[in-house]
């Protein structure tokens, strides 16, 4: 069984029957995450509220916690063998989709979905609108195949955003805060005082976009290759380098406009989470769950003044940018104005699991 993690978090035990669900288990639903290099299936057991004068109702998916405690565990299960479905031509994307619902979802789980929804990203906004429109209709037609009240669409890089701040306000309790996506391609931001007042945007100037600008920039010596003889890294250069080319225009300084709104716009709107495989990569390199500026920095120069590396550090090409990766996160961090960023746990699923825009249920009196 391919989806163990995920099942397990939604209150199932496995069994060599499948998932066998507990008679009080409540109902499911599936967001499938079809991202640029891969496919996530992500279920999430819903906790459905309603106010009785309004009759308007909300769903809410909370983290599983033990004794208070979050258990760190994701909800979420790549479909092994899978590339992205955008590049895969249409029949050969609902192919890809019908085997990973078959080698990953028991029928017992099947029965409890409220819905489905199939969300594309970056990949899919990429290709263009014609054959996009054919790989979506023919996922869509697989999708209800499999799950009658389902739908697929494409996120654009704010809904991603916004999306991802109503999942750590699931995962966190939180009511104010705000978010910092690093992608390959694009960076995400999203903060305010409360689910109706989520100020969302995305940038294109992603960790790798922002990579490739720094080809003509005599400077790039200074971050990359990683390992360079003495006098060639330099983590204040490379640093200096990423914000003439990355951080210098209008679109970018709109990051630190948004960011500022964010920071005034409640108590605890001083909360910054950090997602994404890049931020993921810092807190994991540097052992810690919160990073402030000062020590991204001061970590940063460390690594940047090393000049030994690993032979698996060698043949990677990310690892040998590791200098990069401080220093272009220590700036990203900076423009932000916020001086402190937390490790966030998941992305964006979690969010348009409670989403009416996906779910009716979640709005529908």
């Amino acid at each position: 069984m391919q989806f163990a993690a995920a099942l397990l978090t939604a209150g199932c035990t496995l069994a060599s029957g499948g998932c066998q669900p507990k008679p009080d288990d409540g109902p499911l639903h599936l967001v499938i995450d079809a991202g640029s290099s891969g496919t996530r299936l992500c279920l999430f057991e819903i906790q459905r509220s309603c106010d009785t004068d309004s009759q308007a109702c909300a769903c809410h998916a909370p983290e599983a916690r033990t004794a208070g405690q979050s258990t760190g565990a994701g909800t979420c299960q790549s479909i092994p063998d899978s590339p992205g479905l955008a590049t895969l031509p249409p029949a050969g994307a609902a192919t890809a989709l019908a085997r990973g619902l078959e080698q990953s979802l028991a029928p017992a789980i099947i029965e409890r979905l409220q819905g489905a929804v199939l969300l594309g990203t970056g990949g899919f906004r990429q290709v263009p609108a014609e054959r996009r429109a054919a790989i979506v209709q023919a996922l869509s037609s697989e999708l209800k195949h499999n799950i009658e009240a389902s739908g697929v669409a494409v996120l654009s890089g704010s809904d991603e955003g916004r999306l991802a701040w109503l999942a750590m306000r699931e995962i966190e309790e939180s009511s104010s805060h705000a978010i910092l996506e690093t992608g390959g391609a694009s960076v995400q931001f999203a903060g305010g005082p409360d689910s109706q007042a989520i100020e969302s945007i995305s940038l294109p100037i992603g960790i790798n976009k922002a990579f490739e600008s720094l080809q003509s920039d005599p400077q790039l010596a200074r971050c990359y290759p990683f390992g360079a003889p003495d006098g060639q890294t330099d983590f204040d250069d490379c640093r200096a380098a990423i914000r003439r080319a990355v951080f210098s225009d209008a679109a970018a300084k709109s990051l630190t406009k948004a960011a500022a709104g964010a920071r005034d716009a409640g108590d605890d709107a001083g909360r910054l989470f950090g997602l994404g495989s890049s931020w993921r990569a810092v807190f994991a390199g540097m052992d810690q769950s919160k990073v402030s500026l000062s020590e991204l920095l001061h970590f940063g120069r460390r690594v940047c003044a090393e000049r030994k590396l690993t032979e698996q550090e060698r043949t990677s090409k990310y690892l040998k940018r590791r200098c990069y990766l401080y220093a272009y996160q220590s700036v990203l961090l900076e423009e932000t104005g916020f001086d402190r960023i937390t490790r966030g746990n998941e992305s964006w699923p979690r969010g348009a699991a409670i989403s009416g825009e996906f779910f009716p249920a979640c709005s529908a009196p």
